[in-house]
């Protein structure tokens, strides 16, 4: 099969047990092997480019991420990752020179506009009511490094290495680049990546909580991520989604309003207990 922007693999349990690979509708960029059950893979293949963002990079990611969304589906877990060049190296430049020329000729809705739809491309995880896990080698840098971000939990290989570098090119962070960077390794660590600049190895990464978990290899970093995708196989599918959407809520609640919230669900779903 020919590939371009995007791989993607998507694994159910079959009616008989068995595994079986699914396409995703009319998606052009497809591999399909059986990986896990439950479980959609996206790898980005643009090695040439170091996985940079393109416009056909975003539209692959979203109709994945439409696909597992949709009712009926019983994905459980998406895992992103890239090759052993780099994880993703942020947005494409031509991107990147055509929101510029939009700006200086004076139209800066068009350039947002530019602007936002590659942010489409880590915004889908971030809001995805389906568990995200990042596999990262390799460089994860600008966009590419909020796509690692935007996912509920990362796992590097020791080659792993990531890097703000919005103040590098001259120009300022985007897609709530800030924010990701705040909440997930604290206002110090955040302005050390996007205000100094600094580059953060694998293991550093690791020990600021930037990475969850530390592995030696790529192989090993998405047998990893399988691994701990495994508890939601068989796991009430509509129970996870609850759960995912109270851990969003709870980001954003007083304890208060958790508990309250909590208490209401849990009260509905007692019928499901297993004891």
């Amino acid at each position: 099969m020919k590939f371009t922007d995007t791989i993607i693999t998507y694994h159910q349990i079959g009616p008989d047990g068995a595994l079986v690979s699914r396409p995703i509708p009319e998606s052009p960029f497809l591999e399909t092997a059986v990986v896990h059950p439950c479980v959609v893979q996206i790898r980005f293949n643009r090695s040439q480019a170091r996985n940079a963002i393109s416009g056909l990079m975003v539209d692959e990611v979203e109709r994945v991420f439409d696909v597992a969304e949709s009712n009926g589906s019983e994905v459980r877990a998406i895992i992103l990752s890239g090759d052993s060049k780099a994880f993703c190296a942020g947005a494409e430049l031509e991107s990147l020179r055509s929101a510029k020329r939009q700006a200086d000729s004076g139209d800066l809705q068009s350039a947002r506009a530019l602007l936002e739809r590659v942010y489409q491309v880590f915004l889908r995880p971030l809001r995805s009511t389906i568990p995200t896990i990042a596999c990262i080698d390799g460089a994860a840098v600008g966009a590419g490094l909020n796509i690692a971000l935007g996912a509920d939990v990362r796992i590097a290989s020791v080659g792993a290495y990531f890097e703000s570098r919005f103040l590098k090119i001259g120009l300022h962070p985007g897609g709530g680049h800030t924010w990701l960077l705040d909440r997930a390794i604290g206002s110090a660590n955040a302005k050390r990546m996007a205000l100094f600049n600094q580059r953060i190895d694998a293991a550093e990464a690791t020990r600021i909580g930037l990475v969850q978990l530390l592995t030696s290899d790529p192989v090993e970093c998405e047998r990893a991520a399988i691994e701990l995708a495994r508890p939601l196989l068989d796991a009430n599918r509509d129970l996870m989604l609850a759960i995912m959407g109270s851990l969003g809520m709870a980001s954003r609640s007083t304890h208060e309003d958790t508990l309250r919230h909590e208490t209401d669900v849990q009260v509905k779903g007692l019928s499901r207990l297993t004891l």
